[in-house]
């Protein structure tokens, strides 16, 4: 693996986002529980979801990746960081991987703040 600067700084962008992504949707599906067991039972599913797009990435030499595959959820930041690492990431394809995972985490914190704007969820015994 010999990666230049510019590679290692798509991999820090991506990791970030993917970092921003994931803390967005557990504080979104966090607002929801009233205790740390509750919590844990929310957060463990979202864990196993996290782990598919791995399974994938095993696949992927046997299937023929197109762009759209790096707008999907979870399955985009793992194609675009074994793109970088072999070298063959594009410009589209890291542009796509880094603006959907944006939108999805905008999207997730828009979510948990309009949760907050209830009271029954922020105040909730």
């Amino acid at each position: 693996m010999a990666l230049d600067p510019l590679g290692y700084l798509s991999i820090l962008v991506t990791a970030v986002l993917f970092a921003l992504l994931v803390v967005a949707l557990m504080i979104s599906l966090g607002l929801y529980a009233r205790s740390y067991k509750e919590a844990q039972g929310y957060m463990s599913p979202l864990m196993l979801v996290m782990l598919v797009p791995i399974l994938f990435l095993q696949f992927s030499d046997f299937l023929r990746l197109q762009d759209w595959y790096f707008a999907l959820p979870f399955v985009n930041v793992v194609l675009a960081l074994d793109a970088l690492v072999k070298g063959t990431a594009t410009a589209i394809q890291l542009g796509l991987t880094w603006l959907s995972t944006l939108a999805y985490a905008g999207l997730a914190l828009y979510l948990a703040y309009l949760s907050f704007q209830r009271e029954d969820v922020v105040f909730r015994n």
